[in-house]
């Protein structure tokens, strides 16, 4: 007997955009192409004060018959939970990060500050589909200079911040890389209380099942990094296989520019521009405008 698929799959439909929503736009076209998200929120029910929860619920529902569909509602109903929402150009990584906490805080009454240490991280996970699905675990360490004292300190995260370099696993490389921490950087050391150059890395302990990597393509307000990247089909990070299924691309400059994305449905490439919807074949995959890079662990 052949198992019956459940899982709620998702066609590509447009996004209407009211003025400035192409940040909005971007983003979820790719987070509604998580099969797994859109099966949790369709097939769960949320009480009346799990706001985004629901809300997120209806417009995906909504999505499903409509093309284009305005989030116009969706978008109303987050905004006394997400202050950016002001109908101003934002940032589309600031966005998905307090979307993202505010889903997981609806699931466990929780911030992810208490998340200090493994085991609560592995607790939390058991317990919270959306930590269990874009939570990752990374450890801090800082050597003394003076004494040699290590410290380290977990900590969780959502999206990882990477540099802007040729090749996205040369600015994975660059993340972890011990560096120099000095000058206005100084560390002072518990253990000694001396400030002395130190050294400083950070190792990712656990990536999670859906790794959104944010490339830091601003600095300040005005200046814009350009330089195009290599985005690799597939990455192999502690021994596990991801697939890139999403990408948002942001042109122009962070006050006045234009967010759009292509991501994967049902092995369908789509290439989204607001309302405009097109299939494609495969995205480029050098980019100097890819902003967010959506994987999915297999």
């Amino acid at each position: 007997m052949v198992k019956r698929d459940t899982k709620v799959r998702l066609l590509g439909h447009g996004l209407k955009n009211k003025g400035n929503d192409c940040f909005f736009n971007s983003v979820m076209q790719c987070v509604l192409s998580v099969v797994d998200l859109t099966t949790f929120y369709s097939e769960n029910r949320f009480n009346d004060k799990q706001v985004a929860s629901k809300g997120f619920q209806s417009f995906i529902e909504e999505y499903k018959s409509s093309n284009p569909l305005s989030p116009e509602s969706f978008i109303t109903t987050l905004r006394p939970k997400i202050a950016l929402l002001n109908g101003k150009q934002q940032d589309s990584h600031e966005f998905l990060i307090t979307f993202i906490d505010l889903l997981f805080k609806e699931l466990t009454n929780a911030t992810r500050e208490v998340i200090n240490s493994s085991t609560e991280y592995n607790r939390i996970k058991l317990n919270n589909f959306i930590a269990d699905t874009f939570f990752g675990l990374q450890q801090t360490t800082v050597i003394c200079g003076t004494c040699l004292n290590k410290s380290t300190s977990p900590s969780i995260f959502s999206i990882l911040t990477l540099p802007v370099t040729n090749d996205l696993n040369d600015s994975i490389y660059l993340y972890s890389k011990e560096t120099l921490l000095q000058g206005q950087d100084q560390f002072k050391c518990n253990t000694c209380s001396y400030s002395k150059a130190s050294k400083h890395s950070i190792d990712v302990l656990c990536y999670p099942k859906i790794l959104v990597i944010h490339l830091m393509r601003f600095s300040g307000a005005f200046r814009k990094i350009d330089d195009p990247i290599n985005i690799p089909r597939e990455l192999t990070l502690n021994k596990e296989k991801y697939d890139v299924f999403g990408l948002t691309c942001h042109s122009g400059v962070l006050s006045s520019g234009h967010y759009v994305s292509y991501s994967k449905r049902n092995s369908v490439w789509y290439y989204f521009n607001d309302s405009s919807v097109t299939k494609i074949e495969s995205p480029p995959l050098r980019k100097s405008d890819a902003y967010l890079v959506f994987y999915e662990r297999r």
